[in-house]
C-alpha cells in the first residue's frame, strides 16, 4: 500500500472514531486554551458557507455526513512541530473538528511535550496514544510507530 493510501486510511479511521465515540460533537485549540470559541480565528459551529472561500475541499463520507477541507495559508507547525496536513471538519454543515498529521518521531516528541504544556499530563494515556479531557473539549493524540505518522484530533467534549 502506497504512504499516501496508508495514510488517507489511517485518517479516515481516526475520523470514523472519533464520531462514533463523541458524535455530533466540535473541536477546540490547542493553544493551551487560549482559544476558548475556535481554532486559528475560526469559531466552532460556524457555517461552511461562511468560511467556504477561505477552504479547499478535501473530502466526505456521506453516511457520517462529516466534510473535511485545508485552508490555504495556514501555518503548519504546533509547539515547534512541523505538521504535514490541517483539515478542517464540518459535521452536517457546521465547523465541527479539527485533525492535524505530523510524520516522524522527533515531531512526535515535540507535540506530544507541547500538550503536556498546554494540557498536563493525561491518565488516559497508552505507548503511543492519549487523550485529554478539558473542560470543554477532547484532545486525541496518536502515533504509529511503524508509519511514523502522528495523528490529532480536537472535538467538543
Amino acid at each position: 500500500m502506497s504512504r499516501i493510501a496508508f495514510l488517507s486510511l489511517f485518517i479516515v479511521i481516526l475520523f470514523s472514531l472519533s464520531c462514533s465515540l463523541y458524535p455530533g460533537s466540535s473541536a477546540n485549540s490547542v493553544a493551551g486554551g487560549s482559544e476558548k470559541d475556535g481554532f486559528r480565528g475560526m469559531k466552532w459551529g460556524t457555517p461552511l458557507q461562511e468560511m467556504e472561500s477561505e477552504l479547499t475541499f478535501v473530502g466526505r463520507d456521506e453516511g457520517k455526513e462529516l466534510e473535511w477541507y485545508r485552508k490555504g495559508n495556514d501555518d503548519l507547525s504546533l509547539g515547534g512541530a512541523a505538521l504535514e496536513s490541517i483539515h478542517y471538519v464540518f459535521y452536517q454543515g457546521m465547523f465541527k473538528k479539527v485533525a492535524m498529521v505530523a510524520r516522524g518521531p522527533d515531531n512526535y516528541r515535540l507535540l506530544r511535550q507541547h500538550f503536556v504544556a498546554s494540557f498536563g499530563e493525561t491518565t488516559e494515556s497508552t505507548d503511543r496514544s492519549s487523550t485529554w479531557k478539558l473542560d470543554k473539549s477532547i484532545v486525541m493524540f496518536a502515533y504509529n510507530p511503524a508509519s511514523e505518522v502522528s495523528l490529532l484530533i480536537l472535538q467538543e467534549n
